[in-house]
């Protein structure tokens, strides 16, 4: 993805994330351009990022997890200030938050290495969760003093939609505290506002004229001439044939589902339902589409994911027209661009962030998927669900109801005014936007303030990164950690492992003093290279620094953790032990390949070293001669070398130790990889008996396809066949 090198604001604000420890709120228009902004910092940075949302479904759509499932924060209304005694009934202050917050070592790893942490749809966060995300934060990385524990925030939203929820009674309580239930009124945020960059190019709506309109809606400063010329819009009475190809926007989801129901039921023919395939976890709050789709021929759909091909055949809020459903297929005609769809089903990932200790970066790991075809009717459609959607026709009835932002929200889903049908005029009284949002826009600053903050904050950013590299602090604590962990344990040689300790104590606290002399060093270095533009003598000095701690490491730290490793081979009972020695030559292992990586902006000062990774590799092996568990899937790789090698299966279970069942199930899911080739494994005639019945009852489960073969065909050679056409579907072969 390349960004617009017109769209100035969009550069800049990459390059504030990208090369500075400074948060940022990035806001903008509808249509332009959040959500790809999101898309692509995610795919382009280099920091430890997680990107959280306030609802399931919008973590969803912004590849990310809510935030109350991140930090694992209880339901209710977190009071900042407050004693036990004085907590209201749905409330929780810092006392209670940390009573029953259980935050298991991993995520407490994760956490701490977190760099950045993205906020989609920041316009419904309240301040008062914003102050419980703090809060976690400060305790978990031990940084008290510092907004967020020190981690970078990226803000996306805008505040001219949809404001955050709140009902009088709590609104009554958290009033006492905070000025506003913007996350702007949050105390973390007053502490140290974050930067506001503005998106200016817009990318939805082309006219002048109607883009004009919008800001003006947007920033209250709407003129009766523009009232007037909204309501030229206004048409009392439509017959339905000049309702096609629009969508209805309406206030309340009870009016949409009637809409949609009643003209569904109205068209000819028969209705058809296409459940979802859910696979893992998924609770139904999270779906993104509907868990049973009912269409018939002449629906009018709506797609609700940008289309993940190449060629961008639809995007989220594209409106279309059921043109046939048979043979498992649903077509989509596009009536005013003379074309048709065949559409394919979409997956969406629920997905949860754990930390790779050994290559120093959070990971998604996919905790279940939601495939489901990426429509949903829309002869209507409530305001608030089309946030974020772009329409070319919109029918807009709001009738007396009209929220604070709604208005805005539902005029700037369509792309020109023309397109826009409203069956209510729209008064000057409808037109609300809070004065606390402008006054908190009031704080963007101008592009050659931003541009000159940008060049000082880029020079202190990657200084402080690179002096922070030369710390031992890290390794002095896994030490610590590692000594606490030999309490209580029986282990051969105690005597030994306390001694290990004691060494490396000392190695590590003699380095300690010896970085902390060189980072004063290299702050000086680092002043003069900013003044002279010379990066040489800085680019010298810490590379001979990089080599002499990766060397001292190596010898004084990582040699002593392998000898003793070696010394509890064979030993009985050590293998928990051994994990735990494994994790410290991890954590030592870790500063070195940062130190290793360390970079100023641009400048790198050594390639990565090949010794580094066979040390590595040597304590992996020492360890697992140990006893240690084998790595992740390894027992499956035996499984198919021997197979491979002209082995039975039979063969393979006795010669392993395991049952025929496992063996077969370790190849039957090389098959799903393409590994292995299915006709290695089954068969000709018994795949074509399997096949047979799976091209003449695709929706046959598992189970119904069994009942259909004769009693000595198993479930793992079905599995075998499912998997081969999962994979030449996969690989369009």
């Amino acid at each position: 993805m390349v960004p617009d090198p017109e769209n100035t604001g969009f550069i800049l604000a990459a390059d504030f994330i990208n090369n500075t420890s400074q948060s940022l709120f990035l806001t903008g228009k509808a249509g332009s351009g959040k959500t790809t902004f999101l898309r692509f910092i995610k795919e382009y940075t280099s920091k430890n990022t997680v990107v959280v949302a306030p609802t399931g479904v919008a973590a969803i759509n912004a590849g990310g997890v809510t935030i109350h499932s991140f930090f694992q924060l209880p339901p209710g209304n977190f009071l900042i200030e407050s004693s036990e005694q004085q907590l209201p009934a749905n409330f929780f202050n810092r006392n209670t938050l940390f009573k029953t917050l259980r935050i298991s070592r991993e995520k407490r790893e994760l956490i701490e290495e977190l760099e950045l942490l993205i906020i989609d749809e920041i316009s419904m966060v309240r301040c008062d969760l914003l102050d419980a995300v703090d809060t976690v934060l400060k305790s978990v990385r031990k940084k008290h003093d510092q907004p967020f524990g020190g981690v970078q925030l990226l803000f996306i939203g805008d505040l001219f939609q949809l404001p955050p929820v709140i009902n009088e009674r709590e609104w009554r309580i958290l009033s006492n505290t905070y000025e506003g239930p913007y996350f702007f009124h949050s105390q973390v945020i007053k502490h140290k506002f974050p930067l506001y960059i503005e998106l200016k190019k817009i990318y939805r709506q082309k006219e002048e004229v109607f883009i004009g309109l919008l800001n003006r809606v947007r920033n209250n400063n709407i003129s009766e001439e523009d009232i007037q010329l909204l309501n030229s819009r206004y048409r009392s009475i439509l017959n339905q044939h000049e309702q096609e190809n629009y969508i209805l926007l309406t206030t309340h989801n009870y009016k949409a589902d009637q809409v949609n129901n009643t003209r569904l039921h109205a068209l000819q023919g028969k209705i058809y339902e296409f459940p979802a395939e859910v696979q893992g976890e998924f609770g139904d709050h999270n779906a993104p589409a509907d868990r049973i789709l009912r269409l018939k021929q002449g629906a009018q759909v709506m797609f609700i994911k940008n289309d993940s091909g190449e060629e961008r055949k639809y995007y989220n809020g594209k409106l279309g027209v059921i043109k046939s459903i048979a043979d498992g297929k649903i077509t989509v005609s596009f009536p005013e661009e003379g074309r048709d769809l065949i559409l394919q089903q979409e997956t969406w990932r629920n997905i949860r962030y754990n930390y790779d200790k050994e290559k120093d970066r959070i990971d998604e790991e996919a905790l279940g998927t939601y495939k489901q075809y990426p429509i949903r009717l829309a002869w209507a459609v409530t305001i608030h669900k089309s946030q974020g959607l772009t329409f070319d026709k919109v029918i807009i009835d709001a009738g007396e109801s009209f929220a604070p932002g709604q208005v805005y929200v539902a005029l700037s889903r369509c792309t020109t005014l023309e397109g826009i049908i409203l069956y209510s005029k729209i008064r000057d009284s409808n037109i609300l936007n809070d004065l606390r949002i402008h006054a908190f826009a009031n704080a963007e600053s101008s592009l050659e303030e931003l541009q000159q903050q940008l060049k000082s904050e880029k020079n202190q950013y990657w200084s402080m990164r690179l002096i922070d590299t030369f710390d031992f602090k890290k390794i002095l604590e896994a030490i610590a950690d590692f000594r606490s962990s030999l309490a209580g344990k029986k282990l051969p040689d105690e005597q030994a492992a306390i001694s290990l300790c004691s060494t490396l104590t000392a190695n590590a606290g003699l380095q300690q003093e010896i970085a902390m002399k060189f980072k004063n060093q290299l702050h000086k270095i680092l002043i003069e290279a900013m003044k002279n533009s010379n990066n040489e003598p800085l680019k010298d000095r810490t590379a001979k620094a990089i080599i002499y701690f990766c060397d001292a490491c190596l010898k004084e730290l990582l040699q002593p953790i392998e000898q003793y490793l070696l010394s509890l081979k064979g030993k009985p009972k050590v293998r928990k032990h051994t994990k735990d020695v494994k994790n410290l030559s991890d954590s030592i292992l870790k500063v070195m390949r940062r130190m290793q990586q360390a970079k100023f902006g641009e400048v790198a000062f050594v390639s990565s070293s090949n010794q580094l990774q066979s040390q590595s590799e040597r304590i992996s092996i020492a360890a697992k001669q140990i006893g240690m568990k084998a790595e992740k899937g390894s027992s499956i790789r035996e499984s198919l070398k021997m197979f491979l090698d002209e082995k039975s299966i039979e063969e393979i279970a006795r010669t392993r130790n395991l049952t025929i069942g496992t063996i077969e199930s370790h190849l039957v899911s090389c098959i799903k990889t393409g590994e292995l080739n299915l006709f290695r494994f089954l068969k000709a005639n018994r795949i074509d008996a399997i096949m047979d019945l799976v091209q003449n009852g695709k929706e046959l489960s598992l189970y119904s396809i069994k009942l259909k073969l004769p009693s000595d065909y198993s479930f793992n050679e079905i599995r075998a066949v499912l998997n081969h056409i999962e994979w030449m579907e996969k690989n369009k072969l």
